[in-house]
């Protein structure tokens, strides 16, 4: 039977944040990821301060910086579509200034989406010794006073962490109960997409008001883009067709 340290189930963020920090002190993880592979979806792209000191600590911040887009949007806009779009934007306040920002941190503040960051942390990992297997399930597992057992996995640890997400088999196997209202609002769809919409706005957030596909376009830097819709789960309309009708 293997033997691990620590076993980190999910390698999503969390996860992978989790492994890094332990292989920076010196004990080597095991993350277990049920995907193939790293998720191809940015999905949020806010990182606060406080999180950039921690990667900081871990030397990855420049090489986040490096997956940047050097011309990034500068506000928010509302649209009928984009074709139609008035190019004024809307301003969007600064949680924090970059001189308020020297005066209490180190970093600079970074924004960059999880697919970008989970890429420069798994690349940590391994070269500080971890190691991170995609395809691999934890169906079930046993735990005593020295341990963890991962069922079907032949792995055995000292510590096993549960980064497997708020519906995770972990959590629910250790009979940990969630709080709060539940679903909130409708069903969303997240399309990614890549496209070249310069000439049109140059923008961060783009709101869109058409009937026929509202929702909220996201610029994710390097001609990538995620728009977040209601009608494709209530519809069961195809996607590049929700997209082409916002971009119009």
């Amino acid at each position: 039977m293997e033997q691990v340290d620590v076993l980190v189930v999910g390698g999503s963020t969390v996860g992978l944040t989790t492994a890094a920090l332990l292989a920076h002190h010196g004990v080597k993880p095991l993350v277990i990821e049920r995907r193939a592979g790293l998720s191809i979806h940015p999905r949020a792209m806010g990182v606060s301060v406080r999180t950039l000191e921690t990667f900081r600590e871990l030397g990855v911040t420049e090489e986040l910086r490096a997956t940047l887009d050097p011309n990034p949007g500068r506000g928010k806009i509302v649209v009928e579509t984009l074709a139609n779009a008035d190019p004024a934007l809307t301003p969007l306040s600064p949680v924090i200034t970059e001189q308020s920002n020297k005066a209490i941190t180190p970093v600079t503040h970074t924004p960059s989406s999880q697919d970008r960051i989970d890429a420069v942390l798994h690349a940590a990992i391994v070269r500080m010794g971890g190691e991170v297997r995609y395809g691999t399930t934890l169906e079930s597992f046993t735990q005593d006073e020295n341990g963890v057992t991962a069922e079907g996995l032949n792995i055995r640890a000292k510590y096993m962490v549960a980064a497997d997400g708020a519906r995770g088999h972990v959590r629910e196997a250790l009979g940990i109960e969630t709080t709060g209202p539940g679903p909130i609002g409708t069903e969303n769809v997240s399309v990614l997409f890549r496209a070249d919409l310069r000439e049109m706005a140059s923008f961060v957030l783009c709101e869109v008001r058409t009937p026929k596909a509202p929702g909220m376009i996201i610029s994710m830097g390097g001609g990538r883009y995620v728009f977040h819709t209601g009608v494709a789960a209530a519809e069961q309309r195809e996607p590049a067709d929700l997209v082409r009708t916002a971009i119009g």
